[in-house]
């Protein structure tokens, strides 16, 4: 029920705006809305997990990523052309349709849950020992510390890109443009994932993603032409779009068995955190004698440092059952 009640508070939230227009129903918005999809993504987490057996886990979580994609596809295309068209107030109406089709599937009861939740229960005694004890495993820690430097890269991008656009001078629909464009790329090399995993293992692909998604953001300061930044977009969603999948696989996997939902929990807690710092870390770079080209270069920055601390990870052996 916790899928259908936060399903239904984001369609509400989102339609705030719409009756209410003023900069307070903004604020509202974005407090109801954002608590409200975050409770759906670690639900829906934590029942991709259970889907399907073990070696199949990189593969339920690159599905559960390429939804993900799509929606992040739709969104900003369709928000940035309702904007331009039909002014700000209509485009939350709009937006605020998404979600019922997920409302009408959960409500229809044809959704079969995993026969077996046990394995997200964790042992009570095992809770007893602490966040320090369960980050004492070096392979988790490192999958942590890097699923922080990736999400934190992502989302100084996707908050930084229509600043960017808006310095550059281009349009709502324009930037809607890029950033659809840049999600298509993440859908795109999802579908690619179990191909690229009989040939690497998933650290290998994450440093990869890392190691060259740092030169494209750096590229991203020195462009602005729109459509060298629309070519650019796509590259760069071709490559990060592999982080979400193997991070959410890979802090499933190494953590321990009675402490999985502890370790999920963790990792959107981190997250969460990082929603709340880069922006505003986004925003004091913008506001530095840099500007806003800063923020390019602190996320190049923070990617080769998160790709050097994780290296030895490169000649990790274990690999997963790609279909």
């Amino acid at each position: 029920m916790s899928l259908v009640g936060s399903s239904v508070v984001t369609t509400m939230g989102t339609l705030l705006p719409f009756f209410w227009e003023h900069i307070a129903a903004l604020f509202v918005f974005s407090v109801v809305t954002g608590s409200a999809f975050n409770v759906f993504r670690i639900g829906g987490q934590q029942l991709t997990g259970l889907y399907g057996k073990e070696a199949d886990r990189v593969n339920s979580y690159n599905l559960y990523s390429q939804c993900l994609a799509v929606g992040n596809l739709v969104s900003p295309l369709l928000g940035g052309f309702a904007i331009d068209h039909l002014g700000p107030q209509k485009a939350f109406l709009i937006l605020s349709m998404l979600s019922l089709p997920a409302i009408a599937v959960l409500l229809s009861g044809r959704l079969s849950l995993p026969g077996n939740l046990s394995p997200m229960a964790d042992d009570p005694s095992a809770k007893k020992k602490g966040l320090v004890d369960l980050v004492k495993s070096p392979k988790l820690r490192q999958v942590l510390v890097v699923c922080v430097v990736l999400m934190g890269v992502w989302d100084m991008f996707t908050f930084a890109w229509p600043i960017y656009g808006s310095h550059l001078q281009f349009s709502a629909s324009e930037i809607g443009i890029v950033s659809s464009v840049f999600y298509s790329g993440t859908l795109v090399v999802r579908a690619l994932v179990p191909k690229l995993l009989r040939h690497f293992t998933q650290w290998q692909l994450l440093l990869l993603a890392m190691l060259i998604s740092s030169g494209m953001l750096l590229a991203f300061a020195f462009i602005s032409q729109f459509a060298m930044l629309v070519g650019l977009a796509l590259l760069l969603g071709l490559v990060l779009g592999l982080i979400q999948p193997m991070t959410m696989s890979l802090v499933f996997q190494e953590a321990p068995s009675d402490r999985k939902g502890e370790v999920l929990g963790l990792r959107m807690t981190m997250v969460f955190t990082l929603h709340i710092v880069i922006p505003l870390l986004s925003g004091l770079l913008v506001a530095s004698a840099l500007g806003i080209a800063s923020i390019w270069y602190a996320a190049t920055a923070v990617m080769l440092i998160g790709a050097w601390y994780a290296r030895d990870q490169w000649r990790y052996k274990v690999k997963v059952k790609a279909k």
